[in-house]
């Protein structure tokens, strides 16, 4: 049997009411269902929920960051300071911080912990501080710098005892009279913090004065300065 609806034959029993039957139009059903799904789906792909975690790391307003899965910087793993970031590391691109030691392999800052050199002078204020302080201080550079050895820093300093040799406390030259220390950084006025503790003593650290020569050990809250250094290359 048809009934006409509104000029136009559909099958059904006339008895029943279109509000019972489905309507042969689908199309906008499908289409909305369809998109909701889209909808969805898409909220839940793009629901990103930061993280303090280090996925990757790279360069951020010129410093090196580390980034999340979603892909924002949420922490400073390394300052670059006056130097810039490039392809994912700090590189020293700034006026040339280290002089090399003929005949070592080494690199020593020109300035003393604190201070940065322009190409002309240091600037800024030194800074000397506890033994672990100044140990964290060079750490904390970047670029490999570290607190020098004992052997290191006398290394620098000619005509010492010789029970210098082998970490007693002695007097050597001065940073003034002694060739390395001299042509690296002139007339020096500070004594400076070496890596060793006393063998003795934990609570002890050795120094190198390079203003006077002497070599012995300080509490390790003493205040001492540092000078930082790094394999050449």
């Amino acid at each position: 049997m048809a009934c006409l609806l509104s000029g136009v034959a559909v099958v059904w029993g006339c008895g029943d009411s279109p509000g019972n039957r489905p309507i042969e139009d689908s199309g906008t059903s499908t289409d909305s269902d369809s998109d909701t799904d889209t909808d969805s789906d898409t909220d839940t792909d793009t629901d990103c929920v930061p993280t303090d975690e280090c996925v990757w790391t790279s360069c951020h307003e010129n410093d090196l960051w580390c980034f999340d899965d979603c892909d924002e910087p949420n922490h400073k793993q390394e300052d670059c300071g006056l130097n810039d970031c490039v392809d994912g590391a700090c590189e020293e691109t700034g006026p040339d911080e280290c002089v090399m030691q003929p005949d070592s392999g080494l690199c020593w800052r020109i300035c003393p912990a604190g201070q940065s050199w322009n190409g002309s002078w240091c600037e800024g204020s030194s800074e000397h501080d506890d033994w672990q302080v100044m140990i964290q201080m060079c750490a904390d550079l970047g670029f490999g710098y570290r607190i020098p050895t004992f052997e290191e820093l006398t290394g620098i300093l000619d005509d010492c005892e010789p029970q210098v040799s082998s970490m007693q406390p002695g007097e050597c030259s001065n940073c003034e009279h002694s060739d390395d220390c001299n042509a690296m950084f002139g007339y020096d006025v500070y004594n400076y913090w070496v890596l060793e503790e006393d063998a003795v003593d934990p609570a002890l650290a050795w120094t190198v004065d390079l203003y006077t020569g002497s070599v012995s050990t300080e509490q390790k809250d003493f205040y001492a300065w540092a000078r930082c250094v790094k394999e050449g290359s």
